[in-house]
């Protein structure tokens, strides 16, 4: 894939998934041998076949393919409408910053909350996340050593 004329949206969404399968299956970013990488309150979407995620900073349509999971993406609206069902996880993207050899992706999981306490439904938690900065070297998207960097609300 050429990157000179590099479409962001597709970039983007290439390297949400990328970032998703390293949380998903605990495997190594791409360009890293070994190891796995801690992502925070991983376990809150473990298990699950759907996986949301909020739309923010998510241009366009994003169609994301990892078996065995279903990805809806839904607006903030449509989270808080969602909530009133009781509190689930969801994944929101932090703006990319994608340039022609290198791109920094965010991805922080949230809960939502349900019906806590009467009125306190639609109210989003933050949880951990995973913020890695890729090199696009011989034509593949690679995570250097040092390039990941996670944190915990």
């Amino acid at each position: 894939m050429e990157y000179r004329c590099m479409d962001t949206e597709k970039t983007t969404a290439h390297l949400l998934q990328l970032i998703l399968e390293t949380v998903l299956f605990e495997k190594p970013y791409p360009g890293q041998i070994e190891g796995t990488t801690f992502f925070p309150d991983r376990e809150w979407v473990v298990g699950r076949r759907q996986i949301v995620l909020a739309d923010r900073y998510l241009e366009g349509r994003v169609e994301l393919d990892i078996d065995p999971y279903d990805f809806e993406v839904l607006s903030e609206e449509q989270l808080q409408a969602r909530a009133a069902g009781g509190g689930f996880p969801y994944f929101r993207v932090s703006e990319a910053d994608i340039e022609e050899h290198e791109a920094t992706v965010s991805l922080e999981l949230r809960w939502m909350t349900g019906d806590l306490e009467g009125d306190q439904v639609g109210i989003p938690l933050g949880g951990g996340g995973v913020r890695v900065r890729f090199e696009h070297v011989a034509g593949e998207w690679q995570a250097p050593a040092g390039a990941i960097a996670t944190w915990m609300s």
